[in-house]
């Protein structure tokens, strides 16, 4: 009797386990759409199955409630087509740092992933929407390996994601620029990421091996709730014209740790590191500025990199840089809050250079880091393997 109530409970944790996936969907923005797409697979052929034309319409088709269903689900994207519909994440997604939304590229898929530049034959979503490419209002998001531009020309708070509600949101192995398609109509805030909106305590932010560029206030966030976690790990953000990283946590308890960043301003009239943070904890260092400003320990100020081609927007690093870039990170491999060992193309880091490239590597996909301590504790999945 025993025996057979043990092989009953055994066969209650199999149901109860085999119930959770990883729903995987596509948007191919080279596909011949009429509406019927449920983007199961990756197909162009406009059949009932084939791949979502835009991350908007699979956003809007998919939405549902992850955590009853004890499900993650991954969208990948891929096409040489610009998909040009911004993007709202709603709450009508259900989620959590368990059962949470992926946007990935991949390099199985032909005409997915960037190169560490701004493509202009891969996947590419560029929004010309007033407030932002990408709005966020659900309480997990995972953004990996997309490019992503702002192009409209009202730029008074144009943001590439506006964080609107939700605790965790990751942005890994990102590309993304301020680019208006005429003369910005009026002066203001063209920003990165804007969470001012955002009151939910207990946020999670990561951004790691992503490059920005062109941004008035380059990246900029706000926030004001308590216990807040922000980690910057190897980014890269330049030609800006007023601030670069400005940190704003007015929190109680918050913790905020900026790491091996390059910031560049346009002129020495910008503002690289601009602190208003009241974070408890900060665990900043490695980071390298082009004015005299530069935050946390083992800053390099005052410096000059040498990028592949910065006329022509390629912040890959040069292997003739001097500034101390190259070899001057701190190694994030076992980093006790958000681990990374590769670089925006994908390639292991080994010798750790400052900002989102390693140089010397070649092109491919970077990977999602792995979050190792602090507040949150669950299953992240991003949808890779």
């Amino acid at each position: 009797m025993r025996k057979i109530l043990y092989i009953f409970i055994a066969l209650l944790i199999f149901a109860s386990t085999a119930q959770a996936a990883d729903l995987v969907r596509y948007v191919n923005t080279d596909n011949t759409c009429d509406g019927d797409e449920d983007g199961t697979t990756n197909e162009t052929d406009g059949s009932s199955d084939s791949a979502y034309c835009a991350l908007a319409t699979a956003e809007a088709d998919l939405a549902q409630n992850l955590v009853t269903g004890t499900n993650t689900m991954t969208i990948k994207v891929s096409g040489t087509a610009a998909d040009t519909t911004g993007v709202t994440i709603g709450s009508d997604w259900t989620t959590n740092s368990t059962y949470c939304l992926t946007i990935t590229t991949d390099e199985a898929l032909s005409n997915s992933v960037h190169s560490g530049t701004y493509p202009t034959n891969t996947y590419r979503l560029e929004s010309d929407d007033y407030y932002h490419a990408i709005s966020v209002d659900t309480d997990c998001l995972h953004l990996n390996g997309l490019a992503i531009a702002s192009t409209g020309n009202d730029d008074s708070r144009a943001a590439l994601v506006d964080w609107d509600s939700g605790t965790e949101l990751h942005m890994t192995n990102l590309i993304g620029k301020y680019a208006p398609t005429g003369t910005p109509t009026t002066s203001g805030a063209n920003v990165v990421i804007d969470l001012e909106s955002n009151s939910d305590t207990g946020k999670e932010l990561v951004v790691a091996n992503s490059i920005f560029y062109d941004f008035e206030k380059g990246f900029f966030y706000y926030g004001n709730a308590d216990s807040d976690e922000y980690y910057i790990y190897n980014n890269t953000i330049v030609h800006f014209d007023d601030v670069g990283l400005n940190p704003t946590l007015y929190g109680s308890s918050d913790t905020y740790s900026a790491k091996n960043n390059i910031v560049v301003g346009l002129d020495g009239s910008t503002d690289c590191y601009s602190e208003e943070s009241t974070a408890s904890t900060d665990g900043s260092t490695n980071n390298l500025s082009s004015d005299a400003d530069v935050h946390g320990a083992a800053g390099l100020a005052s410096k000059t990199v040498t990028f592949a081609n910065a006329g022509g927007d390629d912040f890959h690093l040069s292997s003739s840089d001097s500034s101390g870039a190259l070899g001057g990170a701190s190694d994030l491999s076992a980093d006790g809050a958000y681990a990374i060992s590769d670089d925006i193309d994908g390639d292991t880091r080994s010798d750790w250079d400052i900002g989102a490239d390693e140089e010397g590597g070649g092109s491919g996909a970077g990977q999602a880091g792995s979050k190792t301590g602090g507040n949150f504790n669950g299953n992240f999945n991003f949808g890779l393997n």
